[in-house]
């Protein structure tokens, strides 16, 4: 069979189908990895003693067996539909990263969105090696990761192509262990400095810290951000207001609480330097003398809209 026909009947099979073609030969397998899979969505769970990914639908669970005290090696399970494979010496995330880094280092890959749901904080870091480790940039458009302390999985970003990257969510664990706020800025200065930063359509960090624990500052150079605290009083509003001519390549953000915003006292403190917008009752406008930008502001009862204008 000519291998132009073959490669078109490979593209056409399930995911399933392809995990059976891989196991034939050598050869079926290097030639399998290298052609354009057929799923958009990659999500990826890594627990305590357990990993699961899925390809669209298609889940590949991964787990290892309560080791008792007569084991001298790991033994992990690897669960394709109804086929169970076990395989010795190897750990769950371990032969899942091996996995996943044939799949997101293949060239063809145009992916709409890699999800990381859940992953254990002392696994997070073989799994950002090994996205690391893939030589040439992932082709995903939507990026959402849980983020664990410290903060491993913003170095995921470096590794996604620019161009095609649209949109990133994080989702910062609530831990008891903590970075300090200086070292988060730190982190967060180097994400943000990033070619996938700057040219992306969306970053949103959903945050379990206070405002004041929070490095906000190193935003001032985010270009489009939405920032989703659990609570916001008219105290961090204001704090963010005074700060708005720093924003120098600002586009447009938004501030988010879970809980209502107390808009009242916001539009009540923002009267002495912003203005009404005529016939728009939940929008301002603010200008500084010195910048030669103006901004509109939009509020709702749990978000508050900033877009820059040129004057």
């Amino acid at each position: 069979m000519p291998m132009n026909v073959f490669e078109k009947i490979v593209e056409n099979l399930d995911l399933m189908d392809r995990f059976s073609i891989r196991k034939v030969s050598k050869h079926l397998r290097a030639f399998t990895d290298c052609l354009s899979p057929g799923f958009k969505l990659v999500t990826v769970r890594i627990y305590e003693s357990a990993t699961t990914v899925c390809y669209d639908q298609n889940a590949v669970a991964y787990s290892n067996r309560p080791r008792q005290f007569f084991d001298k090696i790991d033994i992990c399970f690897v669960e394709i539909g109804d086929e169970r494979v076990e395989i010795k010496n190897a750990t769950h995330d371990q032969l899942a990263a091996q996995d996943l880094k044939i799949v997101l280092g293949n060239r063809k890959l145009e992916l709409e969105e890699l999800e990381i749901e859940r992953c254990c904080f002392w696994h997070s870091e073989r799994l950002v090696e090994m996205i690391k480790s893939i030589p040439s940039p992932i082709h995903v458009e939507r990026l959402t990761t849980i983020v664990n302390n410290p903060l491993k999985e913003l170095e995921i970003i470096g590794c996604l192509c620019p161009r095609v990257l649209k949109t990133i969510h994080l989702d910062m664990e609530n831990h008891s262990e903590r970075l300090e706020k200086t070292e988060m800025k730190s982190r967060f200065d180097a994400l943000i400095a990033t070619p996938q930063c700057q040219q992306v359509e969306m970053m949103t960090v959903v945050t379990y810290l206070k405002m004041e624990e929070f490095p906000i500052d190193s935003f001032l150079l985010a270009p489009r951000f939405t920032l989703n605290f659990e609570y916001l009083s008219v105290k961090d509003v204001m704090n963010v207001f005074r700060n708005l001519p720093k924003f120098a390549a600002l586009d447009h953000f938004i501030l988010k609480s879970d809980q209502k915003l107390n808009l009242e006292s916001i539009r009540k403190q923002l009267n002495q330097r912003f203005s009404d917008i005529p016939d728009r009752p939940n929008c301002m406008h603010y200008w500084d003398r010195k910048s030669p930008f103006s901004f509109e502001i939009r509020f709702s009862e749990f978000e508050i809209r900033v877009a820059k204008q040129q004057i």
